[in-house]
């Protein structure tokens, strides 16, 4: 008799395989979270893995990857099914590298997002698609079977991780046995080094799976299957030897590579200095992004026996570089290793000899009894990635290098270089300076050790792409001149820096450092990666955690961005989710989508907000056309698709502006969190999204009016109608704020979020608002902590200044809160906040950090998020500096400048074709503000009205 263990859900239907008692199995059913479960794999021939629709947290049997893999590796067989990629991303993710089959994008989500996402829950979208005959009907797993049920595809999306894909793929080295009607693979199976993997695309236990619980044929298929799992002649399309380059996932889109346009020299040439830090870790430019451990990869033997995995928790090392081109899977690793009298040295950081800046990374390790000492430089430049080591002090015998190539395998191995490929057809290389006898292992990971006599100087390079001739020619040219890469590091960022970032000095060099630090942040988080589905750059919040463009993160990057020299590149980012079409959250980024996208995505509804500054900028009537498109379609979209609230006359939602999981759903999602969607399980009436769609109401009249076109007076009118709604049924009298309200009902929310800020960026209410609010902000039983403003009021029972969303202070959040404060005239309040969170920016020395605790100011989360320091140098050049930008100009209005502001100098910086340089000296308490070759004195307190005529 052969084992059979099917892994289920903790609670539900269970899959009926008592007829398989009568073909030779032994059937035993656990569940998925069932206790010390990944020690009883090995007692089983065969193990079914029952992703369900029901139930998205399935994914917890991904916490027994390894036992798994280990399973297969030895001659085990496992089944995975499922009945959609919504259901199981999280599996999906743990088991990339055993699953017969890949999730693709073949084309956008096309819903009506504000009405349909969510709205049922788990269940929306229940589709199938018909099984098709296989085309040789002497497949095994055909024999006996006359007719095919459906497919039952469950809702999609279901989870995060799995919302850009809704396409099955196979993998090239897989017997495919059949199909859908959709194209979807519905069954196939891969050999796995001693065993064998297959993917069913079914639920075989869940009310969506009648088609194939009912079918007559059941029985015959499910033995077919476990037959051609257990011994049957595998018909793989390509075998893993053949090791050939992949076609990329998405044809590829040709296009310049991305160059800002040339500029005069306006940046500051001791940017080496100010940006030099010991606490930021990473390197990019814009066409690899590399992540720098000081740790090596760290040996598990329970685990993978003598492999190796990438926590860098244990035995210290040289350094570990790791490849992350987006959207590839792809993973691949090295550390290197210092040998003496056959042993491995120990080597620990040496104190206070680490130094970043944005072209090199310098530190030093030595031995335990300081006899060795190495000192280690790393540079990233173009395509290459270059660690030089460098023996200072003392001797060693040999440099050990070991890393591992998930996934797929090696191309050509010598003394000169090595190569490997992964799932996605990526190509990556590793050469040096010196011989290498390298050794290649098929594990999982694939490993592979290499060893290097010991010289006074070596440097490792490393490079990926899509052709294997070009990373050979990568890896000689960088080899036969290692010195290249560290200088065209320097120079890539040198010419950044000094021709497109405006120049800005202070007295303080924590100002410095943050202006700086902003552009660079903007810089290190784009990407621009050959051979990617991007159509062009884009940036993203998160480089190491979150690769597709970010619709909220978009807001931010743009406030920063509109700066440069060339803010071009800024416009087309935040226009491309209008032309190629939306999808929530993430990747609008991709090729161009199938049809188009109904309705409205609340989070997009802020875009009019970063478009209007950028237009500001540089308001060329090319420009203005493409706005006055786009923008009209987003209003036909409201008008044909998003409900309006019959009590109120305002927009219903089924999500918010996406800057707060606070909890506000819980008055419309009892006892649910939010989670990553951020989505209402019933409408919603919120003052954050309708009053950035009245304020796109209001930027199309005056694009409107750019153009002499007579339906101006219309939009402003409607602007002007929306913003009287917001006040009339979103003002709390008892709050004395603007709150959210259930749609079809009277009573407000008790929630109190910073969203209730956004409608003042439509102007200035009337004197009960601009008091209520003002004594809201300044109450700290509210919204004043000492840093700024969490994300629900410090008075809610669940506030929680330790939460990832329900009490942290968000910079987006900040930065809404100020402008819109700061649009309704209450300067002094915007000022105090102004203040506030400059406090919270220094205190953290300028650290990209997703959110911070709002009492104690401490950072937390995720690293190099764009959005923190871009917000809070947006709101210094208006709020300290002064400058502001209007339609007829600009304003000089300081309003955060007091005595106590240190000195600056800021510019020139490229403002409707016209040079703006402006000079605050504080020991003359005065300042000057010059526009090309005139130059003009100013006095703080003094609010400066200058008219600057658009650029031809």
């Amino acid at each position: 008799m052969r084992k059979l263990l099917c892994l289920t859900g903790a609670t539900g239907p269970q899959p009926d395989f008592q007829f398989l008692e009568r073909h030779g199995f032994t059937v035993t059913l656990i569940a998925e979270d069932a206790a010390d479960l990944k020690h009883r794999f090995d007692d089983y021939d065969v193990v079914i893995l029952a992703c369900e629709t029901r139930n998205t947290q399935h994914a917890r049997i991904w916490n027994h990857e390894r036992a798994l893999f280990h399973f297969v590796r030895r001659g085990g067989r496992l089944l995975f099914t499922a009945p959609g990629i919504g259901a199981w991303s999280q599996v999906w993710n743990a088991y990339t590298a055993l699953l017969p089959v890949t999730p693709l994008m073949r084309s956008a989500v096309s819903e009506n997002f504000a009405r349909t996402f969510r709205w049922d829950r788990e269940w929306e979208q229940r589709q199938a698609s018909p099984i098709l005959p296989p085309a040789n009907q002497a497949h095994p797993v055909a024999t006996g079977i006359a007719t095919w049920p459906d497919a039952y595809q469950g809702p999609k999306p279901g989870s995060f991780n799995a919302y850009d894909f809704d396409l099955w793929a196979a993998k090239p080295h897989t017997d495919v046995a059949l199909r859908t009607a959709a194209g979807d693979v519905a069954l196939a199976f891969m050999p796995y080094e001693n065993g064998r993997t297959a993917f069913l695309l079914a639920d075989i236990h869940d009310d969506g799976g009648q088609s194939w619980t009912a079918w007559p044929d059941r029985e015959r298929f499910w033995i077919n299957l476990l037959h051609h799992l257990d011994s049957g002649d595998l018909r793989v399309e390509r075998t893993p030897a053949g090791l050939e380059p992949f076609a990329p996932r998405v044809p590829l889109l040709p296009r310049a590579p991305f160059e800002f346009r040339p500029s005069p020299s306006v940046g500051n040439p001791e940017w080496t200095v100010i940006l030099t830090r010991t606490d930021w870790s990473m390197l990019a430019d814009n066409q690899v992004a590399v992540n720098v451990s000081p740790t090596p990869l760290a040996r598990e033997p329970a685990a993978y026996g003598d492999g190796w995995t990438t926590d860098p928790r244990t035995e210290l090392g040289i350094g570990q570089v790791k490849f992350y081109p987006t959207a590839t899977e792809f993973e691949a690793a090295l550390t290197v290793e210092v040998l003496h009298d056959n042993a491995v040295v120990p080597l620990i950081q040496v104190p206070d000899t680490y130094r970043w800046q944005p072209h090199l990374i310098v530190n030093r390790l030595q031995s335990q009894d300081g006899s060795l000492l190495i000192e280690k430089r790393l540079a990233v430049a173009d395509d290459v990635v270059a660690v030089e080591l460098r023996i200072l002090q003392g001797k060693a015998d040999s440099f050990r290098l070991r890393g591992f190539n998930r996934f797929h395998g090696f191309l050509d191995v010598s003394e000169t270089h090595l190569l490997g490929q992964v799932e996605s057809g990526v190509i990556f290389g590793a050469a040096a300076t010196a011989p290498v006898r390298w050794t290649t292992l098929r594990e999982n990971p694939l490993r592979y050790d290499g060893e290097v006599a010991a010289v006074p100087s070596l440097t490792l390079v490393f490079t990926a792409a899509m052709e294997v001739d070009l990373v050979k020619s990568r890896l000689a040219v960088a080899i036969a001149q290692p010195a290249n890469v560290f200088d065209a590091a320097f120079q890539s960022w040198d010419g950044y820096f000094r021709e497109q970032v405006p120049a800005f000095r202070s007295d303080d060099p924590a100002i410095e450092r943050l202006i700086y630090g902003a552009f660079l942040g903007y810089k290190i988080n784009l990407y621009d990666i050959p051979y990617e589905p991007w159509r062009e750059p884009h940036s993203c919040p998160s480089k190491m955690h979150f690769d597709p463009q970010w619709e909220q993160d978009d807001v931010q990057v743009a406030t920063i961005g509109k700066w440069l020299r060339d803010p071009s590149l800024i416009a087309r980012q935040l226009l491309r989710p209008f032309r190629v079409g939306f999808m929530l959250n993430v990747n609008a980024a991709y090729g161009p989508m199938d049809g188009t996208t109904s309705g409205v995505v609340s989070e997009l509804q802020q875009y009019s907000i970063p478009l209007r500054e950028v237009y500001l900028f540089d308001p060329h009537p090319k420009l203005r056309r493409e706005l006055i498109r786009v923008l009209l379609r987003e209003e036909a979209e409201n008008d044909a698709h998003t409900p309006v609230d019959p009590d109120t006359g305002l927009f219903c939602v089924f999500s918010c502006l996406g800057m707060d999981d606070s909890p506000r759903w819980d008055l419309v999602s009892p006892g649910e969190k939010a989670e990553w969607f951020q989505s209402f399980v019933r409408p919603v009436v919120t003052p954050d999204v309708n009053a950035t769609i009245a304020h796109r109401a209001a930027f199309l009249g005056e694009l409107l009016a750019g153009e002499n076109d007579p339906r101006a007076v219309t939009y402003h009118a409607l602007a002007k109608k929306r913003k009287a709604l917001i006040r009339e049924h979103l003002w709390s009298e008892a709050a004395g704020y603007f709150v959210d309200r259930i749609a079809g009902e009277t009573a407000f929310s008790d929630v109190l979020t910073p969203m209730g800020f956004v409608p003042l960026l439509l102007g200035a209410y009337d004197a009960e608002v601009s008091d209520r609010v003002a004594l809201t902000l300044d109450n700290e039983a509210i919204f004043k902590t000492p840093f700024g403003l969490p994300t629900v009021a410090a008075s809610h029972p669940k506030f929680d200044a330790t939460s990832y969303w329900r009490g942290s202070i968000w910079s987006r959040t900040n930065w809404f809160a100020v402008e819109a404060l700061q649009a309704a005239g209450l300067k002094s309040v915007a000022a105090e906040l102004t203040h506030r969170w400059l406090a919270l920016v220094i205190k953290n020395g300028s650290d990209l950090r997703e959110n911070f605790n709002p009492l104690t100011g401490n950072a937390k989360c995720a690293t190099m998020f764009t959005e923190g320091l871009a917000g809070m140098a947006d709101v210094y050049f208006k709020n300290v500096v002064g400058f502001r930008p209007t339609l007829t100009g600009f304003d000089l209005d300081p309003i955060a400048l007091d005595a106590a502001t240190p000195s600056f100098s800021f510019g020139p910086f490229r403002y409707r074709g016209q040079e703006i340089t402006i000079t605050w000296d504080r020991n003359r308490g005065g300042g000057v503000l010059k526009i090309d070759e005139s130059s003009t004195p100013w006095a703080p307190g003094v609010h400066e009205v200058i008219t600057v005529s658009a650029a031809s």
